[in-house]
């Protein structure tokens, strides 16, 4: 185990570096009230994340529960990363601004049923061309 690079109190292992870390337990906090309310947070590693991974709750009103866990779970593993390989690495002044923003991009991108361009069927065949016009064809490669 080693020092933790974002508040280096502690012993860096994996249920520190997601769940007590100071910085971890901030973004929580600010980004997912829920969990950190409920008594998942107090249960041990494996069942925490399987729990909220499952969670099909829509948080904040129509974010399902299991991504903003994902992907709150991502960026703070990006920015430990970030932190550790890039001693120049500042961390956001406001990382759930960060994280619902990359939700809220990735819910516009996923929606099912919805598109935004039309589509029309269009039979294509060769034609001959004008009297006087000579045409070639060619396959594009």
């Amino acid at each position: 185990m080693k020092t933790n690079i974002k508040c280096r109190v502690s012993d860096e292992d994996i249920d520190h570096v997601f769940r007590s870390c100071s910085v971890s337990c901030r973004i929580w906090e600010d980004i997912c009230k829920d969990i950190t309310k409920s008594n998942s947070f107090k249960t041990e590693w494996s069942s925490w994340l399987w729990e909220n991974l499952n969670c099909n709750t829509l948080l904040l009103g129509q974010i399902p529960g299991h991504l903003l866990f994902a992907v709150t779970l991502w960026f703070i593993w990006k920015w430990r990363c970030e932190k550790v390989f890039n001693l120049r690495f500042l961390f956001p002044s406001c990382p759930s601004k960060s994280i619902m923003k990359y939700v809220k991009e990735w819910l516009d991108a996923n929606v099912i049923g919805k598109s935004s361009t039309v589509k029309e069927s269009r039979f294509i065949s060769w034609s001959r061309p004008p009297l006087d016009w000579v045409k070639l064809n060619e396959d594009g490669s």
